[in-house]
């Protein structure tokens, strides 16, 4: 009897329909299959013979039966591949490194929740390893996706809300997706009743500094760019900024007044952060104890990586 009952079992298994889940590479043929389905899109950017988390990704989660299940009604899956070996035609490699660019997807694993049209509503950066993890902010992206829609039926007030609650929901790996949410909101809310108004103006800026400086032609011109900025950044900025003219400082000091000009800003950076103010203070002096050496050291490095 028991061995009955395996047998049918193990045949019920063979011949049973099971979902296979369908990863397309054509992302336009992705978009037009999700507006006919009604349903989004999920978008995979990875390099799948390299990337060590894209893979464990795939392995621990997207692959899986359990994911498959997810899934199937809620999205069309598309793999943005960018792999290091020649297995994608160049026309396809160009594609995909294109829709890289136009998402700024610069990290792998990047998970994206768009709508049919390839608006990002949401969803992760980097590994995870459990289907838990995975499907908590991809839930938050189909959320943000009928809030949207929401939104476009409502005026005033409570347009302000629903709007609230989109941005709410993007993790801060995102935010840059939601830029034209943030800058309704705060059209919307000119007298802060949400109290977002300085987190807003702070991001908007950091994504306005981000972008100049990717016009950028040269390390000089970038220096001068930040050079600036400096004069302009929000309070919640200052950190970031003043870190990146330090670095930059660094790689460009040709003479011992620029290195002194550099610990200058690693000093202002310092006092933005109290609890790590003595750390950097201690390590800038030692650091900076013989400036001519330290100066030929750098020179010396940069010989080496020419």
């Amino acid at each position: 009897m028991f061995k009955n009952t395996f047998l049918v079992a193990a045949l019920a298994a063979l011949v049973a329909p099971a979902f296979a889940a369908e990863w397309m590479s054509d992302f336009d043929a992705a978009k037009t299959k999700a507006a006919k389905e009604n349903k989004a899109i999920l978008a995979d950017f990875t390099g799948s013979d390299w990337c060590g988390w894209c893979i464990r990704l795939r392995q621990a989660v997207l692959d899986t039966p359990a994911f498959e299940a997810y899934a199937k009604d809620k999205f069309v899956l598309a793999e943005i591949d960018i792999p290091q070996a020649p297995k994608l035609p160049p026309e396809q490699m160009e594609k995909n490194r294109l829709l890289c660019e136009q998402y700024n997807v610069q990290s792998f694993p990047t998970v994206l929740v768009m709508n049919a049209e390839g608006q990002v509503m949401g969803g992760f950066s980097g590994g995870e390893t459990s289907l838990q993890a995975v499907q908590a902010p991809l839930d938050k992206g189909l959320e943000n996706i009928k809030l949207a829609q929401l939104a476009a039926t409502q005026q005033g007030e409570e347009k302000l809300q629903t709007l609230v609650k989109i941005y709410n929901n993007f993790p801060q790996s995102l935010k840059e997706h939601a830029g034209s949410i943030r800058d309704t909101i705060l059209a919307l809310d000119a007298n802060d009743a949400h109290g977002l108004k300085s987190a807003l103006l702070a991001e908007q800026q950091k994504e306005q500094f981000k972008k100049e400086l990717a016009t950028a032609q040269n390390q000089e011109q970038a220096l001068a760019m930040l050079e600036r900025m400096k004069g302009e950044v929000l309070p919640a900025n200052r950190t970031e900024l003043l870190m990146q003219l330090f670095t930059l400082k660094i790689e460009c000091a040709n003479t011992v007044d620029d290195l002194l000009a550099a610990k200058a800003i690693l000093l202002e950076a310092a006092e933005t952060m109290p609890d790590r103010k003595a750390a950097i203070q201690a390590a800038a002096e030692k650091q900076f104890a013989d400036p001519a050496a330290l100066l030929e050291k750098l020179k010396a490095h940069r010989n080496q990586a020419k």
